[in-house]
């Protein structure tokens, strides 16, 4: 409970938070306080700090003197705009994630405990307050046990609670038509509550984005939802700093990693044939490019070198960026390439596991996908900057998968969910798609992640929009008015194809004829150059069948042996 009160001994108003019931006993009153004193002290500079303990009529109470009104009041008084709200909920799961991590919990987080000052800071006050006794006849042995288990359901409590909050800034109402925070989150938990959804008609706009991650955090299947605090909290500031300065500080900590472990590993074979030039000298600058392009961490660390290099010389933003292994090996000349390749780490890096099995599934797909825009590209366009391009629409994946495994992995798991129910006799769920997955992650899409990679890399504007791959469903597309949406196009069509052989045949099937109707135009694309190009980079003979057993002039084409 939380109540306005007036103190006259110093004529202030102050808050008094209290449990919701009273503490029969002494004992209990002492362990009350004696926690309470201890989370105060963790000093934190989103935690309300207390002014006063005490007890009255065995409801211990602790006072605060705090600036700002609760958010319930603000709730209440009118819409809050979605990402006024998320920024609150994100400074209050910042906050209970520093007390989780110190072994403290709220466990019953509610929004008029939550305080904003006018310029949108937050103070949570009611850490510790809420308070589970002890069983009357329980054994000393039993307190530290009832601690942990206090503990562990706090933060499931907290953690639910947040995204509850979250979802009423979203919705612009309480909801399942419960007031009570603390109510709907334990019928989540319990799995005895009905999903809590976003009404179709909403009193603003809220942003996809946003969306995914209010939807993980309120899931009603617990694998689903966040792990921590620290994760939604993650997810939301993510997308707050890429919706306020285009994602420079989002993924600084990122490109930190990148600078100080490189952005690949290199194969020790690559290593060992670099460090002796004479193996290389001879060779034409097209031959060595060949040569260079199987491994990928390599041929980005060339065209990283060449493409800041001309950052530094001066290079206006407008003029073309490297994208060709043959240029950049005619610029570095051998010892720069050796300087190259011998700077990076032998593989596996930094990864172990089953990491790096990932690492290495991903980076083959890399490959796959860019010998098939080689094969569909358009007339005239050099084989290697359409090889690059395709390589470089990864750079989110690639990145995130080295430097980011958890995080990766997370977005896996929500793509690719195990084969089960919800609720026994239950569907298994089904996968979101990878921008989803990765908004409820990172707040941003992967697309993100892989254009400030590239912005380290030294490409320019230009090059950069070749880099964003096209959005997945849409209509067929025009023919390219510029050489980097020729590029772009020719990529994007390349890596849409070889993630849908990642699917079951019949999705495979549906992913391979939206993709030709999109692209029939733009690249000329037919089912049998599409066939041609997949076939030799991972289409299988059952999805093949799918796929064309109904097109007419194909169907001859499949007997046994293909």
């Amino acid at each position: 409970m939380a109540w306005r009160v007036h103190d006259p001994r110093i004529d202030q108003e102050l808050v008094l938070v209290l449990p919701r019931t009273a503490l029969a006993r002494e004992e209990d009153l002492k362990s009350w306080e004696s926690t309470v004193r201890r989370a105060s002290r963790l000093g934190h500079p989103l935690l309300a700090q207390p002014v006063e303990l005490g007890a009255h009529d065995r409801f211990p109470y602790i006072a605060y003197d705090i600036e700002g009104g609760p958010l319930s009041v603000r709730l209440a008084s009118g819409t809050m705009a979605p990402r006024d709200g998320a920024g609150a909920i994100a400074q209050v799961a910042r906050v209970l994630s520093f007390a989780h991590d110190a072994g403290f919990v709220h466990a019953d987080v509610q929004p008029y405990l939550v305080f904003m000052t006018s310029s949108g800071q937050v103070r949570l006050a009611g850490l510790e307050v809420a308070f589970a006794p002890l069983a009357e006849d329980a054994e000393p042995k039993a307190v530290e046990a009832h601690r942990e288990q206090q503990v562990e359901a706090g933060i499931r409590a907290d953690l639910l609670a947040v995204g509850v909050m979250l979802h009423r800034i979203a919705a612009g109402r309480v909801p399942a038509e419960e007031a009570d925070v603390g109510v709907t989150a334990t019928r989540l938990l319990s799995g005895a509550g009905e999903p809590l959804r976003l009404p179709s008609s909403l009193p603003q706009p809220v942003p996809e984005p946003l969306r995914a991650i209010l939807s993980r955090a309120v899931d009603i299947d617990e694998s689903v939802r966040y792990r921590s605090v620290r994760a939604l909290s993650t997810a939301l500031e993510g997308w707050l700093k890429a919706d306020t300065n285009g994602g420079e500080s989002t993924f600084k900590a990122l490109i930190d990693k990148v600078r100080s472990d490189g952005l690949l590993p290199a194969s020790e074979e690559t290593r060992e044939r670099m460090s002796s030039l004479r193996q290389l000298e001879g060779e034409s600058t097209r031959e060595m490019s060949e040569l260079l392009l199987g491994d990928l961490a390599v041929a980005l660390e060339l065209l990283r070198a060449v493409n800041t290099a001309q950052q530094r010389s001066g290079r206006a933003d407008g003029a073309a960026g490297i994208l060709t292994l043959h240029r950049a090996v005619a610029l570095l000349g051998l010892e720069g390439i050796r300087r190259c390749a011998l700077a990076l780490k032998p593989w596996p890096g930094t990864l172990r596991g089953v990491s790096v099995d990932r690492l290495a599934e991903i980076l083959e797909r890399c490959r796959q996908a860019a010998r098939v825009a080689r094969l569909l590209r358009p007339q005239g366009y050099d084989a290697e900057a359409v090889y690059m391009v395709a390589v470089l629409q990864n750079l989110g994946r690639i990145v995130l998968q080295y430097h980011s495994p958890d995080q990766a992995m997370q977005i896996r798991a929500l793509m690719f969910p195990e084969d089960r129910g919800r609720r026994a006799g239950a569907e298994a769920p089904s996968g979101l798609s990878e921008e989803t997955a990765a908004y409820s992650v990172l707040g941003v899409d992967l697309s993100a992640v892989g254009m400030a990679v590239g912005r380290y890399l030294g490409l320019n504007t230009a090059t950069l929009m070749a880099l964003k791959r096209l959005p997945i469903r849409g209509p067929a597309l025009p023919v390219a008015r510029t050489d980097e949406e020729a590029l772009c196009q020719t990529a994007s069509c390349a890596n849409e194809a070889i993630d849908a052989l990642q699917l079951a045949p019949e999705r495979a099937a549906n992913e391979l004829n939206a993709i030709l109707a999109r692209y029939s135009r733009s690249l000329r694309l037919t089912v049998r150059s599409l066939k041609d190009a997949l076939e030799p980079n991972g289409l299988t003979t059952e999805i093949a069948r799918t796929w064309l057993k109904n097109v007419p002039g194909m169907a001859q084409n499949l007997d046994d042996d293909w």
